[in-house]
């Protein structure tokens, strides 16, 4: 495991909940705002489980090792 630092930009697809993150990031269906630093949740405005990093910030994401080899 590692670590990995994503621009906002060029992370488009969004994150599911589960997923191992820190940074700032906003629902991908009702837009809901949250700050994490562990396990994105499920929304819980609208129980969406897609979320997108808020634009112009820095996302911290636990990736596989064979996730960075290409």
């Amino acid at each position: 495991m590692g670590i990995a630092i994503v621009d906002s930009a060029s992370a488009q697809s969004g994150f599911g909940a589960g997923a191992a993150a820190r940074g700032e990031f906003h629902c991908g269906g009702c837009g809901y705002g949250i700050s994490v630093r562990r396990q994105l949740p499920t929304c819980p405005m609208c129980r969406g489980t897609e979320w997108r990093p808020s634009p112009g910030r820095p996302v911290l994401l636990t990736v596989d090792a064979s996730d960075l080899e290409a």
